[in-house]
């Protein structure tokens, strides 16, 4: 098992200061991605209702006419288009379905990277859980008790804050670009579980592998980010053995705290 850190030259713990930035930073996307949502969003839909209206209004009035229609239909088409980009902009800042947990938010992941990547990606849990600070609340006093003992057992439950979650999504999502950019690999497997207090994290591709000197290249953007976001989570990010015999086998473990 070798440590992905070690073979970077600034492999050097981050400082609270830049910890604190992280977070920060990734507060701002989600505010920025619900502003989005919320105000952009609703201006897009009124949009189109005013197109809808505009275009019975005509109909009704015996006024409408081919090139009225097609002008319509094309602001529509507009429209929609950029919907699209937007939510696609919202996704990037900040998914919408890791407001149902980390663990739906992977699942959802895997299941649109085969979608739209044509690489057969799995994904497994033996835990569940939320992001959500206000969901945590609702939970009792025993059971959180039991989530910070860190069951591993099926069903067992965590809580993640918003900004630990998103980072972890950020680190599966960019270990599964870099299988279907550089693995050339048949199949992905991800595996979520709890040990102890920390969250484990394991994907695991078929493919060519990371050579010595792309783990040494200071360039691996791949590796620098995902590296960079486990050591705001105060966690490790390790090469293990695959159980294949080739491809790559990563682990990142994040306390929940």
């Amino acid at each position: 098992m070798t440590p992905l850190s070690s073979v970077f030259t600034d492999a050097l713990p981050l400082t609270p200061e830049a910890v604190a930035a992280e977070q920060s930073i990734e507060e701002e996307r989600a505010r920025i991605a619900h502003d989005l949502h919320d105000d952009l969003g609703g201006d897009f839909v009124s949009i189109k209702m005013a197109v809808a209206q505009l275009r019975k209004g005509l109909e009704q009035a015996g006024t409408a006419s081919d090139m009225l229609n097609e002008r319509l239909a094309q602001i529509d088409t507009r429209v929609d288009a950029a919907l699209a980009s937007m939510h696609r902009l919202i996704d990037d800042l900040r998914p919408a379905m890791l407001d149902f947990g980390i663990v739906a938010a992977m699942e959802w992941h895997a299941s649109e990277f085969t979608r739209q990547c044509g690489l057969p990606c799995s994904f497994t849990s033996d835990i569940s859980g939320t992001d959500s600070e206000a969901d945590s609340e609702a939970d009792s006093d025993a059971d959180s008790d039991a989530d910070l003992e860190g069951d591993s057992d099926a069903g067992s439950n965590i809580t993640l804050a918003p900004h630990r979650a998103m980072s972890l999504f950020r680190i599966f999502s960019e270990a599964l670009t870099n299988a279907a950019r550089h693995a050339h690999a048949s199949q992905v497997k991800a595996h979520l579980t709890l040990d102890g207090a920390q969250l484990q994290l394991t994907i695991e591709d078929d493919g060519t592998g990371i050579s010595a000197q792309a783990l040494q290249n200071p360039q691996s953007r791949g590796l620098r980010g995902m590296r960079h976001r486990v050591l705001t989570l105060g966690g490790t990010l390790m090469q293990q053995a695959p159980t294949t015999a080739s491809g790559t086998r990563l682990c990142v473990r994040i306390p929940l705290l």
